[in-house]
């Protein structure tokens, strides 16, 4: 009987959002790392000209340089993410997003532009919330529950299956350093293969000039990433463009970053969960205009 009670309000509120909560209520599955990289901060940061010759002789020390001046030049930023990823074998439909994101404490906000599934809007602040995802519902289940956000779990399995990567493990300072701790495993057993693509306008970053690598793996990742393309902004040292393929030749994911204003003033209340549902000027913000800041 009581387990009759517990489930009567999902009955009554019909099969869709039943099915939504069934989801979310499921087990969780432990999410992948990133992999522990050490990059010393010794020494000035290499000027522009110095990071142009790492970046055609040592692309690894060129990575590791990026990541020091992330570390020093970037607190927080917004920007316009396209991304489009295959999931447990599903190749799903492209998304574009509006980002918000602050380095201390760990925080991202995310609003969904093109391509909603399950969410609408998502926020992580590390610490807070019991640690869990707030997310506004899409569709159906947002209707039925009147545009009140939900929680999850982070590695739930309905968190796991709106992206390949963990909100905890969101941003452009981690996708660099995926990057590079693959580099520099290879590197160690003598299997690292990348090709300096020089320096171009790329289109799909709001025509920045970029730093191109192309990366052909001497052995498949375990989740079947067999090549890699990143672009690195030749001003910013960002990491703002990847292309990952299986041996195939298929697409695992790709991901772009555009329109970023790095260190922007957030309101006080930009990562709190009343966000989620904000439409004043000041939470959802006009990030049209191209360039850096």
């Amino acid at each position: 009987m009581k387990r009759l009670l517990l489930l009567l309000p999902v009955l009554l509120l019909g099969g869709p959002l039943a099915a939504y909560l069934i989801v979310v209520s499921g087990g969780t599955e432990p999410a992948p790392s990133i992999p522990p990289v050490v990059i010393p901060d010794e020494g000035a940061l290499p000027d522009a000209a110095a990071m142009e010759r790492l970046a055609a002789s040592d692309p690894v020390a060129f990575l590791k340089n990026c990541v020091r001046h992330y570390n020093h030049e970037v607190k927080g930023y917004t920007a316009v993410l396209a991304k489009h990823e295959r999931i447990e074998g599903t190749l799903e439909p492209p998304e574009l997003l509006r980002v918000w994101f602050r380095e201390k404490p760990f925080s991202v906000l995310l609003r969904w532009m093109q391509g909603e599934r399950r969410a609408k809007a998502a926020l992580y602040v590390a610490g807070a919330n019991d640690n869990e995802i707030v997310v506004l519902p899409a569709g159906l289940a947002g209707k039925l529950l009147l545009g009140k956000p939900i929680r999850l779990d982070l590695n739930s399995k309905t968190a796991r299956a709106a992206g390949r990567y963990p909100l905890d493990q969101f941003g452009i300072k981690n996708g660099t350093l995926r990057t590079l701790a693959g580099w520099i495993d290879a590197q160690k057993r003598g299997g690292l293969h990348v090709e300096f693509l020089g320096k171009h306008k790329t289109e799909l970053v709001g025509g920045r000039l970029c730093y191109g690598f192309h990366r052909r793996y001497d052995r498949p990742e375990p989740n079947g990433a067999d090549d890699l393309v990143i672009y690195i902004d030749a001003q910013t040292y960002l990491q703002v463009g990847s292309v990952i393929k299986d041996r195939d030749g298929k697409l695992i994911g790709e991901y772009y970053f555009r329109d970023i204003r790095l260190n922007p003033t957030f309101p006080a209340d930009q990562f709190e969960p009343s966000a989620l549902s904000g439409t004043s000027a000041a939470l959802w913000p006009d990030v049209s205009e191209p360039g850096f800041t």
